[in-house]
């Protein structure tokens, strides 16, 4: 599955960090916007 293949590192940091307590729970408040070389890499592995 492409949407959890692509964004397997951010997850498994998401993970780790709700695991050390460093992230609260519930839903993570909101972003910045990605960096272009990131939103390349996801149109990449997306196929798109």
């Amino acid at each position: 599955n492409k949407n959890v293949y692509c964004y397997m590192d951010d997850l498994y940091i998401y993970l780790r960090a709700r695991a050390d307590g460093a992230a609260p729970r519930g839903r993570p408040p909101k972003h910045e916007d990605k960096a272009q070389a990131a939103k390349d890499a996801e149109a990449s592995c997306m196929g798109g």
